[in-house]
C-alpha cells in the first residue's frame, strides 16, 4: 500500500529550477524504502518548493536529491495528504492548497506590519508564527545564549563565541558527509529579504565547523559583537527586529536550514 504525502523542501534562494530532482522515501529508521519518486514540485518562495508524491506506507521522510549541477540536497519529514482514495485525495489536496495560500497571505500581512503607523489590533506574534510555520518538518534544535527554542534570539552588540557560541543540532540528516566542513549563519533583515529583487546581502555572518555523527550534525557558530552591533537599526516590535537566518555550507553550496532570528535592541549607557 502507499499514500500521498507532501513536504516543503528548501534548496537556497538562488534555485529556481529543480528539473531532474527526485525524492527518496525513508522509513522511521532512516533507511531507503521503495524507489525514488519524481512527484510534483511547486515553487512557493525563493528556493522553496512544495512537493507532492505517492510513497510507501512505511515512509515517514524523504531526501530530495539531484546529482546534476548544481547538486541539490534537502531533507524533510512527510505530511500525510491521503491514502490512495481518489475522492478523499482530491478533497484533502484542495485543503492543503488552501493552507499554503493562507500561509502566503499571512506572510504578506507580516511584511505590511512594518508600514503600519499608530495603533490597531494587529497580532504581530500570530502573523510571525505563520512565517515560522514554513519551517515545519525541519529537525533543527537551536540553543542560543538567550533561549532554547525553534528560533534564534540574540542581542545587538553582543559577541557570541566560546561558551556563548550559538549551538545548533540537526537530526535526521541523510545527505553527503559534511563532517569538518565550514558552515555559515547568514542574517538579513526580514522585510528586506522578503521584498528584495535578487539576493539580499548578509548584514552579519556567524561561522563554525560541522561535526557529523551518523545522521546528526552539530555546530557552534561564533559571531563578533562588531557584526551584531548594527542589527538593531530600523523598525521593530517590543524592542526587537526580525531577521532571516540561513544556515549555509559554502563547500557543497546548499542550505541546511532556515530560521527566524529575533534581534533584541541594545541599551546604551546613561549620559554622564
Amino acid at each position: 500500500m502507499s499514500y500521498t504525502a507532501t513536504a516543503i523542501f528548501s534548496f537556497g534562494a538562488s534555485i529556481t529550477d529543480v528539473t531532474g530532482t527526485t525524492v527518496q522515501p525513508r522509513d522511521a529508521g532512516n533507511a531507503p524504502v521503495g524507489p525514488p519518486v519524481a512527484g510534483t514540485f511547486t515553487a512557493i518562495a525563493l528556493g522553496v518548493f512544495d512537493w507532492t508524491g505517492n510513497v510507501p506506507d512505511a515512509a515517514v521522510s524523504g531526501i530530495a536529491y539531484r546529482a546534476a549541477a548544481p547538486m541539490l540536497v534537502s531533507v524533510r519529514q512527510f505530511k500525510v495528504i491521503a491514502a490512495l482514495d481518489e475522492a478523499a485525495q482530491t478533497a484533502l489536496q484542495a485543503a492543503a492548497d488552501n493552507a499554503l495560500a493562507a500561509k502566503a497571505a499571512a506572510e504578506q500581512a507580516r511584511d505590511a506590519v512594518g508600514a503600519i503607523e499608530g495603533g490597531g489590533d494587529v497580532d504581530v506574534d500570530a502573523i510571525g508564527a505563520a512565517l515560522a510555520a514554513r519551517l515545519v518538518g525541519q529537525q533543527v534544535t537551536i540553543l542560543s545564549p538567550l533561549y532554547a527554542r525553534d528560533s534564534l534570539e540574540i542581542v545587538a552588540g553582543d559577541t557570541y563565541a566560546g561558551s556563548r557560541a550559538i549551538a545548533i543540532t540537526i537530526a535526521g540528516y541523510a545527505g553527503p558527509s559534511l563532517d569538518g566542513m565550514a558552515v555559515e549563519l547568514r542574517l538579513a533583515n526580514l522585510p528586506a529579504y522578503t521584498s528584495a529583487i535578487g539576493r539580499p546581502t548578509a548584514e552579519a555572518t556567524g561561522t563554525g565547523v560541522i561535526s557529523q555523527a551518523g545522521a546528526t550534525l552539530t555546530m557552534a557558530l561564533a559571531i563578533n559583537g562588531s557584526d551584531t552591533d548594527g542589527l538593531d537599526a530600523g523598525d521593530g516590535e517590543n524592542g526587537r527586529i526580525e531577521y532571516k537566518g540561513v544556515l549555509y555550507v559554502p563547500a557543497t553550496r546548499h542550505t541546511l536550514a532556515q530560521m527566524v532570528v529575533r534581534v533584541h535592541r541594545a541599551i546604551d549607557p546613561a549620559a554622564v
